[in-house]
């Protein structure tokens, strides 16, 4: 049975990161203390947010420039009603990319996608082609990975030669080519 809202404890929401500084180019560890509540939303301040149920959930985010940014914390009780904390964290990133060199798409949950890597990443074009020259994969995204197939059929186990133009946050451009072996 749930308790009506005037019988329910008042949320009160904290929030911390550790280590303070954060690490050049590291995920920024998030701690959640709060108290009386059962569900949180993490504002990170860069335009990504989180929701959680769980005040022991480790949250590490990312962010993609060098910046200080306003991270919040709303903290909800089971009645709705909430309290924000906020804390401003400073970030560096040096911009970079990278590509790892194979995966194994086998639908075994693990390798299944390959992903452009990097800090600092505002836009990149990416372009996947066989040994025979033919585009089997294309993004604009960094987010999005391939998985090995093109035009939905399963391309073989082979070497396949990338390229991937990029624009870091700070304006720079770079290009980097290589080699991606595809594992089946």
């Amino acid at each position: 049975m749930r308790l009506p809202a005037i019988f329910q404890p008042v949320p009160q929401s904290g929030i911390d990161i550790n280590p303070n500084p954060t690490p050049t180019n590291e995920p920024v560890n998030f701690v959640n203390l709060s108290a009386n509540a059962s569900r949180y939303k993490w504002l990170f301040g860069d335009g990504f947010s989180l929701e959680t149920v769980r005040k022991d959930t480790v949250v590490k985010h990312l962010y993609n420039a060098s910046e200080t940014y306003n991270a919040c914390l709303v903290a909800f009780n089971p009645a709705g009603c909430s309290d924000t904390a906020c804390m401003n964290v400073a970030v560096t990133v040096i911009p970079g990319v990278e590509v790892p060199n194979a995966f194994s798409p086998n639908g075994d949950g693990r390798n299944d996608r390959i992903y452009v890597k990097g800090f600092g990443l505002a836009k990149i074009s990416w372009k996947i082609y066989n040994r025979w020259g033919e585009l089997v994969f294309f993004t604009n995204d960094y987010l999005e990975g391939w998985d090995g197939t093109s035009n939905g059929k399963l391309q073989p186990q082979d070497v396949y030669h990338y390229v991937v133009e990029v624009e870091f946050s700070d304006g720079k451009k770079g290009t980097k080519k290589g080699d991606i072996t595809l594992l089946r």
